[in-house]
């Protein structure tokens, strides 16, 4: 059986964590199924200008089109858009394989931006045989729109080898995770933390981990003494830095389903976030982390002081409960779902 993976947010040098899940899963088949030929056509993330973004583009377009040469059984997509035009581009050559779609946040956003967007996409879905979602809310998204079925849902899978728990040092009272923007709530946590030193008195130590436009007002934060920030660090390094703090925090505006949840959990660190459908499928209130009540900065202030003043004996039980939380989004039972998929997708194509 040959398979074809195919992204278009793969780590490069300059984002070292983007799409991160989708060679984790690659790795994971190709040591587990090694009876099984896997292939991969990656776009890797990288900070580039509109012409920049089109060699890219049109590389990874020439690209796949070259693989596709070879009759694979299942083409498995990562992202739907802009993939979908390259699959209604590529249509001939995809013919006598599966095709499998994998829906992630943004993409399904974006593909219904403007009306071409959404005329071209529910073309392309006609060449999809299936679909999988890695959150309830986005597969909701995607149904509501385009009137097809999201199949399964499945995350995208987080590696135990890395995530694991260790007892560490607290150097840090709160980490984030993630790019530095706006729609990842850092604006409002921004705001969370002056507001802490102003009305509460208290001024916990941050550790930020991530790339992004907001990097300049995290570095004009004042009490730069109690801040700490990594730029676009590998996942193993990641992993040793929420070890070292006591919750992540991830005030995201909108969030499919957040691998960084997850990871800190298999770590033992409880975590704040929002009350969106993603978050929500990770964390329970008061068990293995706080939601916040709504979306703002001073939900997010009531929450930061009550995690800072919980019992050391109340945080290890919750620090328990993160780790026996969400053992389905390992990485080893995701790719066990996929792989059944795989299976069931190429044996139909013995008719073909």
């Amino acid at each position: 059986m040959k398979i074809l993976i195919a992204s278009n947010n793969a780590p490069s040098e300059h984002k070292k964590y983007a799409g991160i899940f989708v060679v984790n899963q690659l790795n994971f088949f190709k040591k587990n199924w090694p009876d099984i030929e896997f292939y991969q056509c990656f776009l890797q993330r990288k900070n580039t200008g509109k012409i920049g973004s089109l060699i890219k583009y049109i590389s990874y377009f020439l690209n796949l089109r070259q693989k596709l040469k070879i009759k694979f059984e299942v083409v498995h997509f990562h992202f739907l858009f802009p993939n979908i035009l390259l699959i209604l581009l590529l249509k001939s050559r995809l013919r006598g394989s599966h095709v499998l779609m994998t829906l992630h946040g943004n993409d399904v956003t974006f593909s219904y931006k403007n009306t071409l967007f959404r005329y071209l996409t529910k073309k392309g879905l006609v060449y999809v045989d299936q679909i999988l979602s890695v959150g309830t809310g986005i597969a909701d998204e995607f149904e509501n729109v385009y009137h097809r079925k999201v199949s399964s849902v499945i995350p995208a899978g987080i590696d135990r080898s890395i995530f694991f728990p260790k007892n560490e040092e607290k150097l840090y009272d709160f980490v984030f995770v993630g790019s530095f923007y706006k729609a990842k709530g850092l604006d409002m946590l921004l705001e969370a933390i002056e507001l802490l030193g102003t009305k509460s008195g208290l001024y916990p130590s941050f550790c930020f981990i991530g790339s992004g436009t907001e990097l300049c007002a995290i570095q004009a934060m004042s009490h730069p003494d109690k801040v700490t920030i990594i730029e676009d660090a590998e996942q193993s390094t990641i992993a040793n830095y929420v070890r070292k703090s006591r919750y992540l925090v991830l005030p995201t505006r909108k969030e499919a389903f957040g691998l960084v949840i997850t990871e800190a959990m298999y770590c033992g660190i409880p975590v704040i976030t929002t009350p969106l459908v993603g978050p929500k499928m990770q964390v329970q209130d008061g068990s293995n982390g706080f939601l916040l009540e709504k979306i703002n900065t001073e939900s997010l202030v009531e929450q930061l002081v009550k995690a800072h003043f919980l019992s050391q004996e109340d945080y290890q039980q919750m620090s328990v409960r993160c780790i026996q939380s969400n053992t389905d989004y390992s990485l080893d039972r995701v790719c066990d779902k996929l792989m059944a998929i795989y299976t069931e997708m190429a044996g139909t194509n013995e008719s073909l």
